[in-house]
């Protein structure tokens, strides 16, 4: 690796915590999502009210899930967070409905 990739890199893994992917979801269709020790599966049906999104979250064989639903109309926003330890900010998943999409935004590592 030269010194000009090697200074990037430096330079980008700071703030690879803040980097977000994003992925649109078809309605029904099950989306993996990971919030430290939580893992869950995220979808969305589509009802005469809104985009009924739903999360069910745990956190290993011996807990018991935890169910979360929203409806989101355009523009609205649903955030699902774990907490860390003092001064690091949290794992967050952000579900948000643009027009007619539902799109998730949640932290992508580079490495």
């Amino acid at each position: 690796m030269n010194l000009r990739a090697m200074l990037a890199v430096a330079t980008l893994l700071p703030l690879a915590p803040v980097m977000v992917h994003a992925t649109e979801l078809a309605p029904i269709a099950a989306h993996d999502i990971q919030l430290g020790p939580v893992s869950g599966i995220l979808y969305y049906t589509d009802g005469p009210d809104g985009y009924r999104v739903v999360a069910t979250l745990g956190s290993g064989e011996d807990s018991r899930p935890v169910r979360f639903e929203a409806v989101l109309a355009p523009g609205q926003t649903m955030i699902l967070s774990s907490p860390r330890e003092a001064g690091v900010a949290p794992e967050t998943v952000e579900i948000v409905r643009v027009a007619d999409q539902l799109i998730v935004r949640e932290p992508a590592l580079i490495y």
